[in-house]
């Protein structure tokens, strides 16, 4: 029976298993010292929110986005569709995240989309929330004939879409190497009129969450793509040009495993530095440190007073007091005065500069 076209993207690929079982094993022991990591974290909700801003950045950046940690999250109404799409990818991940705990699926994968594509003045050329109907190529040149890469027509996104979900949760494939070629086979389906890298790399912890590998959706691989755009490209041409499925399998892991041990590098500097902040805020304090307030600046690295009092349920009140002592400590720094009924925004500067120097 004569293949069916575009069949090469989703079909099982040969990988040579042998040699990729020391690539496999060691990103597997790296990935899982991360998440054990993380289970044994402090407020892990807050410690963690920081690293989905910087993944929220890096994949828009990869996309060309100007995008930074300060624009993402700054608190005035003149964001740039950049930040605007930045700050939607946050909100898609996290829909996404919950409804693909158990299982990845094309609904939540849709409905990504469209929340991300959805928040930009530009997001409406970009059909959000659907399969592209027209034909798209990737490439300099402006042309179909210049192309560098032709995606399979329309007809053939959903069925292959289908089938490249139906692979990724085989349980007979390990679930780094399924996130590796679900990842790759998304990209060359290209399924989306715009948005399709973005969608691709949001899905990659999730993924491994869905599977089992995880118990929280990290790594986050965006940091490790962007620094490596280009070997990432040249992987992905590989697999388009002349099939070279292990050496991108080979490629990705070593990026998963890089990418673990750099999230523990930085969680572990965030947790440090949570610590010297308790310390001295209880000193300060009479040794009663307002533990939910410095956890939610974590999450809200730049915010106003109400907002962290909506998170830690501490009175506003006794956060304005505790807000100026930092300030008088050089811990926070106000970014913008109150006026009327805007409260002032203050910046968490010793974090903001430790994301910063990562993202």
């Amino acid at each position: 029976m004569a293949k069916t076209p575009f069949a090469w993207i989703v079909e099982p690929p040969q990988l040579d298993n042998g040699a990729l079982a020391a690539l496999i094993g060691s990103a597997e022991r790296a990935v899982g010292r991360l998440d054990a990591f993380v289970s044994l974290m402090p407020c892990p909700d807050h410690l963690l929110a920081p690293l989905r801003i910087g993944e929220a950045v890096l994949s828009s950046r990869i996309e060309g986005s100007r995008t930074t940690v300060d624009s993402m999250l700054d608190g005035s109404a003149r964001s740039s569709d950049d930040d605007l799409e930045a700050k939607a990818y946050l909100a898609a991940m996290t829909g996404a995240e919950i409804s693909c705990r158990e299982e990845l699926n094309l609904e939540a994968i849709l409905e990504a989309h469209r929340v991300l594509m959805e928040a930009s003045r530009r997001g409406g050329r970009a059909s959000p929330g659907m399969l592209r109907t027209v034909p798209v190529w990737i490439g300099r040149g402006g042309s179909i004939e210049t192309a560098t890469y032709v995606p399979p027509p329309a007809e053939e996104i959903r069925r292959l879409l289908d089938t490249a979900i139906g692979e990724a949760g085989r349980k007979d494939e390990d679930p780094l190497v399924s996130a590796a070629l679900f990842h790759a086979r998304f990209e060359l389906i290209h399924p989306f009129r715009d948005g399709n890298g973005r969608i691709g790399r949001m899905f990659v912890p999730i993924l491994l969450m869905a599977r089992g590998a995880v118990r929280r959706p990290f790594p986050m691989v965006s940091r490790y793509l962007e620094s490596n755009r280009e070997d990432y490209y040249l992987r992905l041409q590989g697999i388009s040009k002349s099939g070279d499925w292990n050496g991108w399998t080979a490629w990705f892991l070593e990026a998963l495993r890089i990418q673990a041990d750099a999230d523990i590098d930085l969680i572990s500097s965030m947790i440090d530095l949570r610590e010297e902040l308790l310390v001295a805020t209880a000193g300060a304090y009479g040794g009663r440190a307002p533990v939910p307030a410095v956890d939610g600046m974590f999450s809200r690295p730049v915010f106003t007073v109400p907002e962290i009092a909506g998170m830690s349920g501490i009175p506003e009140r006794t956060l304005r007091r505790f807000v100026g002592f930092l300030a008088s400590e050089g811990i926070v720094e106000e970014i913008a005065p109150g006026s009327g009924n805007q409260a002032a925004l203050f910046r968490f500067t010793r974090l903001m500069a430790l994301l910063r120097s990562t993202y």
